[in-house]
């Protein structure tokens, strides 16, 4: 992917999460889809990240 179109796919996603900004309004909670996600570098296990309870 150029650098053109890493640019045309994050302006686009900028203006997507602006729409429904004003949309909706600013009084949302982004919550993540996994309660924990496992974080790694190549082999070496940097623990485990956890959210919520």
């Amino acid at each position: 992917m150029t650098v053109v179109g890493i640019l045309t796919t994050a302006t686009t996603g900028q203006a997507k999460i602006y729409a429904q900004l004003e949309k909706y309004g600013a009084n949302l909670s982004v919550l993540p889809a996994t309660k924990s996600l496992a974080t790694e570098l190549g082999d070496l296990d940097l623990g485990t990240v956890t959210v919520g309870d």
